[in-house]
């Protein structure tokens, strides 16, 4: 937030999901329109393990923005946004009273809140379903026609909605680059500004070329292929199998460095057919409890009521507290009394 604040002065503003191909992605798409339109805009993003607090800071900036464009992309609306206030003020109206907000998103929770952001005053770009993603949308807006956009918006979808998009393996490499880039980051400023490098190459086309990423993100690529060996063995390690309102649920501890959905879903296969739902724990600082059914539970109806958010079959809440693997049974007892409070 530091950087950002300093840049963050009557020009607009652009936050983007930092965790995902589709943040990351929606975001180069539009750094590419803006810069089309000569617009200088200052980039950053959020993440939510501590989206209240990135969003607090975001609302008191906004006083020196009066009246620009803020652009927040692929972003669920859960329950620790909706609620999050600055001086008695909820943030997101204070942001659509401060300047122009367009919140571009695909998560079905964003459009349960559809109503109370709209009568808060935010341009609210919304598309859901499987043919969506926010940077289709993104491209649907602003792209529509730009060939390489089309094609790059297509990748995004593929990762978020396998089956529905293109080129798998472009997405999963992308997910590794930027896992790894905010797992080994001396700080989340540090890994910020890796971020952007990644996003202005992509909006540039140099990030892939013919069909690979280029030498130096291969690389990186690489060292998560090697390190992402022993965050396996760890899920293994430490997985526990219990039941709750006759569903069988395997829960382990996952490494940080690990993608929340690829590594859940990496966790399902590797147990595959011995539960109805599996739950993976990230550690510190992702902190978020994640969960795939295989059955007709409702995962995301669940981790909403969590006040966390979903699609799906799967869903995710933010820890109330550090996950490590020393107190990953203290999140197991967590996770157990939620879903023993559960009402569907």
């Amino acid at each position: 937030m530091g950087v950002l604040k300093q840049k963050m002065i009557n020009r607009p503003i652009v936050i983007s999901h930092g965790e995902d191909p589709d943040g990351i992605i929606s975001m180069a798409l539009l750094m590419r329109h803006l810069r089309s339109c000569n617009v200088s805009a200052s980039f950053g993003f959020g993440r939510y393990s501590n989206i209240s607090e990135t969003f607090i800071g975001l609302a008191k900036l906004s006083e020196n923005c009066l009246g620009e464009d803020f652009y927040v992309l692929d972003l669920g609306i859960n329950g620790h946004l909706l609620s999050a206030k600055d001086s008695g003020e909820n943030v997101i109206k204070k942001l659509a009273h401060n300047t122009n907000l367009h919140w571009v998103d695909h998560h079905d929770t964003t459009k349960g809140a559809q109503p109370h952001l709209e009568e808060m005053g935010v341009d609210l770009m919304l598309a859901t379903g499987i043919n969506q993603c926010s940077s289709r949308i993104v491209y649907a807006n602003f792209l529509n026609g730009d060939a390489y956009c089309d094609w790059l918006s297509k990748i995004a979808l593929e990762h978020d909605n396998p089956g529905n998009g293109i080129h798998p393996e472009l997405g999963n490499d992308l997910q590794k680059i930027i896992s790894l880039n905010y797992y080994g980051a001396k700080s989340v400023a540090s890994a910020d500004f890796n971020l952007l490098r990644l996003v202005n190459n992509l909006s540039f086309e140099r990030a892939i070329i013919k069909g690979k990423f280029n030498r130096g993100l291969q690389r990186l690529i690489d060292k998560y292929d090697e390190l992402e060996k022993s965050a396996l063995n760890t899920i293994y390690g430490t997985a526990q199998l219990f039941e709750s309102n006759d569903l069988k649920i395997i829960f382990a501890y996952g490494n940080p460095l690990l993608p929340q959905k690829d590594g859940l879903r990496k966790m399902a296969k590797m147990f595959s057919g011995q539960a109805d739902i599996y739950c993976l724990a990230l550690g510190n600082p992702v902190n978020n409890v994640m969960m795939l059914s295989e059955c007709d539970f409702d995962a995301s109806h669940f981790s909403q009521s969590c006040g966390g958010g979903g699609r799906a079959n799967i869903g995710g809440y933010i820890n109330p507290a550090p996950i490590t693997v020393d107190n990953i049974d203290e999140v197991a007892e967590g996770l157990k009394d939620n879903l023993a409070n559960y009402v569907a």
